[in-house]
């Protein structure tokens, strides 16, 4: 349960909140120290630094930060972090949409080298590898940008109340996170991809709308990551 908040005090936490956390995507404050990656490396018995370690090292910090600001944001807002699912078929007509996206950015238009080498990380890498991959983009990363951008962002917008038009205020709050979520994507070289991403967003902040929670969005997340990768595959 949320605490009531007058309506300017909520406008200004709502604007303040997606302020906050875009500015910590920005600024990398939460990037991990050496000395946190060794020990990581003592904590799950591997034998030096990998990529597939440093990956699962820096997201496993992304969701302990996730989940304390998730934690802050339902102090002020009154909000469901499953929601409802909806009708089958418009479950299907959601994944399929993701699929058609990557579908077509195989077929029409050159592959990122970022997906390509996280395509070539699992399969050449050692179970365990393989093991915090899968961990690492299956999981962590859904869960904590979903967290982030339908959830504390997306949820902070649609309580703005000076946005008085439903609809207005809905396209508002589908739009800016999806714009933001792009942004951060800096490792990507083609601008299709930004484009499809952004088609991504769109498509789960719509999920997030009509499921009013963040479990859809965030099977959506990790369906379209198998996707990327999994036409990465054909290309190796």
């Amino acid at each position: 349960m949320g605490i009531e908040l007058n309506k300017g005090v909520q406008n200004g936490l709502s604007v303040v909140l997606v302020a906050i956390i875009y500015s910590v995507f920005l600024s990398g404050i939460w990037n991990p120290g050496v000395g946190y990656y060794l020990w990581i490396v003592k904590v799950i018995g591997e034998s030096s630094i990998n990529e597939s370690l440093i990956m699962f090292a820096t997201y496993a910090r992304f969701i302990v930060f996730a989940f304390v600001a998730y934690v802050v944001y339902r102090f002020f807002y009154q909000d469901n972090f499953i929601g409802n699912m909806p009708k089958r078929k418009l479950i299907f007509s959601l994944f399929f949409s993701v699929f058609s996206l990557y579908f077509i950015s195989f077929v029409f238009f050159e592959f990122e080298t970022f997906t390509l080498n996280v395509a070539n990380s699992f399969n050449t890498g050692t179970l365990k590898d393989k093991a915090l991959l899968i961990c690492t983009y299956l999981i962590m990363i859904p869960i904590f940008e979903e967290v982030f951008f339908r959830g504390i962002m997306m949820g902070a917008i649609l309580k703005i109340s000076f946005l008085t038009n439903e609809k207005v205020r809905m396209v508002v709050a589908c739009i800016i996170p999806s714009l933001l979520f792009i942004t951060l994507h800096t490792q990507y070289e083609y601008v299709w991809t930004y484009i499809l991403l952004f088609l991504f967003a769109i498509i789960v902040s719509v999920a997030r709308a009509i499921s009013n929670g963040l479990l859809l969005p965030i099977l959506l997340h990790s369906f379209a990551i198998v996707c990327a990768v999994g036409f990465s595959f054909l290309l190796l």
